[in-house]
Formats: structure tokens, sequence, C-alpha cells
């Protein structure tokens, strides 16, 4: 039988059946004349009719009166209902579901959430916290862990402690000063400020440029976390996009971010949101990066713990985790450190490279070549006696003709390691996420490959739910 669940993020409200994503609706209602909007088609007009705008009805879900109504709907409720409405149909009714809800929301707001389901023909069965959810299944050699996800309008940081096998939650910081709404229109005005100087053309001079500019932002910030520059095009004017200049616009939350995370002997878990802002979690020491089907995958691995048969459900924010722990919390610091350098080997799963993830693929598969910008990382794993490899194959794009191996990653039953093949040893270096070198070529999690013709570094990370 399939498991349902609702994903409640206001930045995207999404319904997974199993880990498969039915529906992603941006909690963004607006008012066209006599026609309400709800959704992605609200967020394509979101910036025509910014007086006509609601984006806050899930992050203060409440009884409240709004100052301005969007047609009948008077509160808060009101909107939600009608976006809940609508996910379910998109949705197909499903008769079974479980609410997995930020941390953040208080007994009233969860008990009117509740009610909102039943009027939307949602049979919730379950309610957990999503980070809860998301982390469930995660090993670590830590017994605290701290997941921090974004939500339209704060960041959201939860602690968990692991007890055993037993993952509980101990405290939720909300940060309001940091959203990804704040983040978006910190970029647009860049972008804006950027076309002005390179074109002189003003794309937020009237609200059918602007709203082209919002359409196409999000493609573009994808583009510059994969790599350095990109080039863009608004209303026929073209324009080149730096990521280190964009990213000036946004220093004071990512601070504030990074100032979060400051936290010695902690797991650091990041959402799918969070790792996927530009460059972020290059400067995360050692992040497990999640990906988007993470609390589905959670919530199908621990529904029997989640559901309920009464109707009064409880709010879980902790579980019993689906696989024994890699650490307790009354282990001795030399298993801690024996168990760490265990899992950071042969946990490395993905290369960070441009801010994108990019699978290491240890099974005999055909050759696929994945473009990463200015260098190429081919994923042609041939079986080998030793074990099986990866070939990293550094090229530029103007010259795709001439790929050679330079380096392979190896990978046995208990450690990773770097190969270089002969004639190529100037082109790599390793940086020991331990500032220093060792006397072999075994690798971890949070160890660079540097690419000596420009400095620039690929690193070595694990990505949890693969």
């Amino acid at each position: 039988m399939s498991v349902f669940t609702l994903d409640l993020n206001d930045s995207g409200i999404s319904v997974f059946e199993d880990t498969r994503l039915l529906v992603n609706s941006p909690g963004v209602a607006v008012q066209d004349g006599c026609q309400i909007y709800m959704g992605k088609d609200a967020q394509r007009r979101s910036r025509l009719f910014p007086t006509q705008l609601n984006h806050r009805f899930w992050s203060q879900l409440s009884l409240d009166h709004i100052s301005r109504p969007l047609g009948n709907w008077h509160r808060y409720a009101d909107i939600a209902h009608a976006h809940l409405q609508a996910i379910s149909v998109q949705a197909k009714h499903p008769k079974e579901i479980i609410l997995a809800v930020p941390g953040s929301y208080q007994p009233e707001q969860l008990a009117l959430l509740l009610g909102i389901c039943r009027e939307c023909s949602f049979n919730a069965v379950g309610l957990v916290d999503s980070a809860l959810a998301a982390c469930v299944n995660i090993e670590s050699p830590f017994a605290r862990m701290i997941h921090l996800d974004l939500q339209m309008h704060q960041a959201l940081l939860t602690r968990f402690e692991k007890v055993g096998s037993r993952l509980q939650r101990t405290n939720v910081l909300v940060l309001p000063s940091v959203g990804l709404l704040t983040l978006y229109d910190k970029w647009a005005r860049y972008i804006a400020k950027e076309c002005i100087r390179q074109t002189r053309f003003d794309p937020l001079h009237t609200a059918q440029a602007e709203q082209t500019l919002y359409n196409s932002l999000n493609k573009w910030i994808t583009g510059l976390h994969q790599r350095e520059f990109v080039n863009v095009e608004i209303n026929g004017h073209s324009l080149r996009l730096n990521r280190q200049s964009l990213l000036s616009a946004t220093k004071a939350e990512y601070d504030n971010l990074y100032k979060a995370l400051a936290v010695d002997a902690t797991a650091i878990v990041l959402s799918h949101r969070v790792a996927g802002l530009p460059g972020f979690a290059l400067k995360v020491t050692r992040p497990l990066l999640l990906p988007e089907d993470s609390v589905a995958h959670g919530v199908c691995q621990t529904a029997t713990q989640i559901r309920s048969e009464h109707s009064d459900l409880e709010f879980v924010t902790a579980m019993q985790c689906p696989q024994p722990a890699l650490y307790a919390a009354n282990d001795s610091e030399q298993v801690a450190k024996k168990t760490h350098q265990q899992a950071s080997t042969v946990g490395v799963t993905h290369i960070l490279f441009h801010g994108q993830a990019y699978p290491l693929l240890f099974q005999p598969v055909e050759d696929v070549v994945e473009d990463v910008g200015e260098y190429w990382i081919a994923t042609h794993v041939p079986a080998t006696r030793n074990g099986l490899s990866l070939d990293l194959i550094s090229s530029s794009l103007s010259d795709r003709e001439e790929k050679g191996i330079a380096c392979r990653i190896l990978r046995s039953s208990d450690r990773i390691w770097l190969h270089i093949e002969p004639g190529s040893e100037s082109a790599f270096t390793v940086h020991r996420q331990n500032g220093h070198e060792q006397s072999n070529d075994q690798l971890h999690c949070g160890d660079g490959i540097v690419l000596a013709d420009s400095g620039q570094q690929l690193t070595l990370i694990q990505v949890t739910g693969h």
C-alpha cells in the first residue's frame, strides 16, 4: 500500500506517493480582477499585482483577519483552505496522508491545520516534524545533529540528539531575517543593477519587465549554483552574471546561516533548498546534502511509528531510526573517532563542483558525461580487479574531442582512494579536510581534489537518501 506524504513548506507544498512527487505548489495567492490564482500560477503574476498578493497564509496560519482580503477570503485560514483544496484535487484525493510539518508550528496552528485537512477531504493519519522525517535515516558518527531548512520568510534550524537508535528533537530555532523571498529579492535587485550597468535597461522600471525577471530568476540562480558565470537575457537585453558578485548581495544572510551552523562535534544536514543556494555548501564543514524526497523517504521508512488510529493526532518529534546508529551517546571518544573515519571514507557518494553535486557511480555502467561548466566529469566505471573505478576527465569545453583520463577514484569495500595517471601528476593535488597531508591517497568526506591549472576544487561529499 502506498504511503502519501504532505510536506508542508510554504516555498512549495509537496505531496508524494511513496517517494514520487505528485504536486509542488508554492504558498502564494494573487487576485487579478475577479480571478484568484494559487501556487505557481499566482507566482507568475505576483509582481503584476503586488497589492493583491498574499504569501503569508501558511507561515501565519491562523483565524486572524488579513489587512487586504482576497475575494471572499478574509482570514489566513481561508486562503490556506483554498490552497490545500486545490492541492488535494491535483493529488487526486489520496485516501490517507501523513502530514510532515515544520517544527516552528505552534499547537494551535497544528490543530487548525488538521481541521482544514478534514474540510479538504484529506484524511490525516499522522503528524510528524518534517526535519525529523528528513533526518531519521541519516547515519552519523555524532550524537548531535543540526538540520537547516529554508522557508519563504525564514530559516529553520532544528537540533536533534541521538540516544542509542532513537533520534529526538531537542530545539527549534527560527531565523526570521533569512528566507527564500529575502534572498531572491536581493538577487533580483543585484541583477537589475547589473542590467542597468551593462545595458542601461532597468528591468524593474515596469511591472511586466519585473515579472519577466522574476519568472526567470530561479533558472539563473540554478545556473550560478553550477558555474561561476552565466549569460542571461532580459527583454532582449543580454548580460553576463558572476556568482561571487551575486553572493555579495546576500553576504549578511549567508553569514547568519553560517553562524548558526558553527557548532563542534555535530552533523550538519542541509535540506535540498539550502543545498541549492549558490556556493553555500562549499563553506560548510562536511555537510550532508538531502535530496528533495528526503522527508517522504523518511516518512515511508517510519510510517508505522507516525500513523495513529485516533483523530487527535500526536505531533511526533522523536522516533526510532530504521537502522542501528553508528554512534551512541555513551560511546567513548576513541570509538566515535574510529566510526567517523569509517563513515567519512565509505560514505562518500558525490563530488561537489561549482555548487552542484555529481554522483559517484560505483557500478559498471555505460559512459555518461555530465557538463559541469569549465570541466567535465565522466562517470565511466569499468569493473577492476581491486574494486570499481570512476574516471575524472579534465577538458576545456573548447577542446571536447581531446578528452583523456587524468585520474581515477577507486573504491574497495573499506576505502576510497585517488589514482593519478602517469603524466598527470602535476594536474591534481589533494586538499585534506584536516589540513595536512597523509602518507597515502585515501580520501574522506570533505577532502578536495584541486585542479592545478585553475585552482578549482572538486570536494568529496555524502548525500543521504541515495
